[in-house]
């Protein structure tokens, strides 16, 4: 079942890679740049406000 829902790129052509790799990036850097905050999140209100994440 997870086969079929992610799929794969065993029978596309050579430029369906190459087409994908900037949205991979955009995503890695997205999930980059919230891991900080997130990580602030999960550690409880009291300790992001002292690591500086005052939004939360």
């Amino acid at each position: 079942m997870r086969f079929w829902g992610a799929g794969t790129l065993t029978d596309r052509p050579t430029g369906t890679a190459g087409a994908i790799v900037p949205f991979v990036l955009a995503g890695l850097l997205v999930a980059v740049c919230c891991a900080r905050p997130l990580n602030a999140i999960a550690l409880g209100d009291d300790a992001a406000r002292s690591s500086g994440c005052g939004s939360v």
